[in-house]
């Protein structure tokens, strides 16, 4: 178990670095090239990291027989897979509150029901101030309540030594009480900040994914083009959208409210189309090898001289 939690701490830890790593790639991505997260992210990074051995196994041909191809992005793709990884641990870590309001909020109220009604007694005594508690029956809010809970703390330890063998609130409550204070504040405070967090986090995992999909394309794209005779294109390097159908043009994705959508001044970057082989071969900027264009064009045809087999029966 020690062993299993070391390695998963190694992984995230390697995540991280290749996140940080990338930081400056990701930021400076224009915004038309950042696009919506449309694949299972698990699934994205668990594919390229399993295939990235064969495609790697093709980099010396990419160089060779590709001299225009980015060998540099290429080589990122690795980090790129890790970094979207990261990413998509902070979202998810970003889209939920670390604490649960309501639980916080169910405690409080019956603690500050139990305290206000024995602080009642405590002001019929002449003990507590009537004008006070009056102020403290007034909140409803998760603030409010934390701000009741802390005066109510502060007023029975101030006059503790008077109520200590007259109430039923003990110590013990009273501490509870300021320690749920405490904790409603924080978590009220990351409640508030869900949104802007989120909204960050998603961005970032946008741009991770944008940046991984455009350079595993563009290695499918070249191993499509080289292995286009040899069958095996689609095992060494398959597509990322595999088996997933594409939305009609008219189809809505929907979103939830308020949940900011990346922007875009092309509306197809949302869902980078996938070329086939022959559109690999047709986009392909560097001239075909020497091998491929004799395969690619039939010989001329050369007429043998007069006389020789082949060759026309006349002489001149």
């Amino acid at each position: 178990m020690v062993e299993e939690t070391s390695s998963l701490n190694e992984e995230r830890a390697r995540a991280r670095e290749a996140f940080e790593r990338l930081a400056a790639d990701m930021a400076a991505l224009p915004p038309e090239k950042v696009i919506r997260v449309n694949l299972d992210v698990p699934t994205v990074v668990g594919t390229v990291i399993a295939k990235l051995p064969g495609i790697r196994a093709m980099r010396p041909q990419i160089e060779r027989d590709l001299p225009s191809f980015d060998l540099e992005r290429f080589d990122k793709l690795e980090d790129m897979a890790l970094a979207l990884f990261y990413a998509q641990g902070a979202y998810l870590a970003a889209s939920e509150p670390k604490r649960s309001l309501e639980e916080l909020a169910r405690r409080g109220f019956e603690l500050r029901r139990l305290m206000m009604a024995d602080a009642a007694t405590q002001e019929v005594r002449g003990i507590f101030d009537a004008k006070r508690l009056a102020e403290l029956r007034q909140g409803s809010g998760y603030r409010d309540l934390a701000e009741d809970l802390i005066a109510l703390v502060n007023l029975y330890r101030g006059h503790w030594p008077l109520i200590a063998n007259r109430t039923a609130i003990t110590m013990d409550e009273i501490e509870h009480a300021e320690s749920l204070a405490a904790q409603l504040v924080i978590a009220v405070g990351e409640r508030d900040l869900v949104p802007v967090a989120r909204s960050a986090a998603m961005e970032q995992r946008e741009r991770a994914f944008a940046l991984l999909v455009e350079a595993y394309n563009d290695a499918r794209r070249a191993v499509l083009y080289l292995r286009a005779y040899d069958g095996d294109a689609d095992e060494i390097a398959p597509s990322l959208y595999a088996g997933r159908t594409r939305p009609r043009d008219d189809a809505v994705e929907p979103t939830s409210p308020g949940e900011p959508q990346p922007s875009t001044s092309q509306p197809s970057a949302l869902l980078p189309s996938e070329p086939s082989p022959s559109e690999a071969l047709s986009r392909a900027a560097p001239p075909a090898p020497a091998e491929l264009a004799q395969k690619a064009r039939m010989p001329e045809y050369v007429e043998p001289p007069p006389g020789f087999p082949g060759g026309s029966p006349f002489t001149e």
